[in-house]
């Protein structure tokens, strides 16, 4: 789903307010509460690795038999996220890996959790209005 579809989705039924510049890109408030939403954009070739609360590691890359061999990679940096509040980081797509580094040798996989580190995370629009209510 691309950005602008969740905008949308999300404007039928909340107040949006779309920020540029910021550490979110989007400001989405109902009647009691207001939510921060970092939008990334990911599909199926992307693997992300939770670091640490703070640096998530966006790989982008192809499936070799059982192998990620990895083409791109980014290091993202959610410091400044981390200080506001109801945080969400929605994904447009969903990504082939979400893994979480134990130390520095091991990886747990994540991809069915709905919260990391206090931040909602999800790519279905419809788990985000849920959430939201």
């Amino acid at each position: 789903m691309r950005k602008g579809k969740i905008i949308k989705n999300l404007k039928e039924k909340y107040e949006v307010k779309t920020k540029y510049f910021k550490d979110y890109d989007l400001e989405v408030s109902n009647k009691s509460k207001t939510y921060y939403i970092k939008v990334l954009n990911v599909s199926n070739n992307h693997q992300i690795t939770v670091n640490s609360k703070l640096i998530w590691n966006i790989k982008k890359g192809k499936l070799d038999g059982i192998k990620f061999n990895t083409l791109d990679s980014i290091l993202l940096s959610l410091k400044e996220f981390n200080k506001l509040d109801n945080k969400i980081i929605m994904f447009t797509n969903k990504p082939y890996k979400l893994l979480k580094a134990l130390n520095e040798s091991d990886l747990i996989d994540i991809s069915e959790e709905t919260e990391i580190n206090d931040i909602f995370v999800t790519y279905n629009i419809s788990k985000l209005v849920e959430y939201m209510k």
